[in-house]
C-alpha cells in the first residue's frame, strides 16, 4: 500500500478553530443563544441542550454559569425587561422643567414617547414570552414589574397635575392608552406602513394628540 501523502488537504478534524472568550463574554454568548432559544419555544419548551448547541458550548459549560433553566430565563428575559423599563423611568418627568412652557412639554412628552417606541422593538418579544408562553409566569411579572412601571408613571403625572391647566382625566387610563398606541404604532411600523416609520415624527405627533385633548380646558 503507497504511503499517505504527508498533506492531502484540511485535517477535518482540526479544521474548526476554537475561541476562547473570557467569562463575562462567555456569560452574554450564552445568554445570546438562550433569549433565542426562549423566544422560539418559551420556558417550558426550551431546552438546554438546544441552548448548548446554538452557542456551540458543551451543555456542561452553560452550568458554570447559571444553576438552573429558571436562572437563565431570569437573566436572559425577565432582566433585559426591566433594564429597558429601568432606562424608560429614568427619562422620567422633571416637573419642574417640563412645567417651564408648552413648547417643552411637548418637546419632554415627544422624546419620552420615542424611547418607548424605540424599546418596544426589544420589549414585546420578551414580554410575548412571559405572558403568553408562561401565563402563569406572565400574571405575576406583570404585576410586579409592568404595573409597578406603570403606576411609577401614574404618580409622576399625578405629582404636578395641579400645576397646569388641563382637562380633568384618570391618570392612569391615559398612560394606559398612551402605551397601547405606542404597541400598535410599533406593530404597525413593523408589519403594516412602511411609510409610518419615521417614529420621531410619529412620537411628535402623538405627543400632539395627548396635550391636545388634555390641556384644551371649555372657555
Amino acid at each position: 500500500m503507497a504511503p499517505r501523502p504527508a498533506h492531502d488537504g484540511p485535517d477535518r478534524r482540526t479544521s474548526v478553530t476554537r475561541v476562547r472568550l473570557a467569562a463575562a463574554d462567555r456569560r452574554e454568548h450564552i445568554l445570546d443563544a438562550a433569549r433565542t432559544v426562549f423566544l422560539r419555544s418559551g420556558l417550558a419548551g426550551a431546552r438546554m441542550r438546544d441552548i448548548s448547541v446554538l452557542a456551540g458550548i458543551n451543555q456542561a459549560l452553560i452550568y458554570r454559569h447559571f444553576d438552573s433553566k429558571q436562572e437563565l430565563f431570569e437573566a436572559a428575559i425577565a432582566k433585559p425587561f426591566e433594564d429597558t423599563v429601568e432606562r424608560l423611568l429614568a427619562y422620567g418627568f422633571d416637573a419642574d422643567r417640563y412645567l417651564e412652557s408648552p413648547e417643552l412639554r411637548r418637546e419632554r412628552l415627544a422624546n419620552l414617547l420615542h424611547t418607548l417606541l424605540t424599546g418596544l422593538d426589544y420589549l414585546l418579544p420578551l414580554l410575548s414570552v412571559l405572558m403568553f408562553a408562561e401565563p402563569d409566569r406572565g400574571r405575576e411579572f406583570y404585576r410586579e414589574r409592568v404595573d409597578r412601571t406603570i403606576d411609577v408613571f401614574v404618580e409622576q403625572i399625578e405629582a404636578f397635575s395641579d400645576t397646569w391647566e388641563h382637562r380633568d382625566f384618570d391618570v392612569r387610563l391615559v398612560v394606559l392608552s398612551g402605551l397601547a398606541t405606542c404597541v400598535a404604532v410599533n406593530l404597525d411600523t413593523k408589519l403594516g406602513h412602511a411609510s409610518s416609520s419615521d417614529r420621531a415624527q410619529l412620537a411628535a405627533a402623538l405627543a400632539d394628540n395627548i396635550l391636545l385633548g388634555l390641556e384644551a380646558c371649555p372657555g
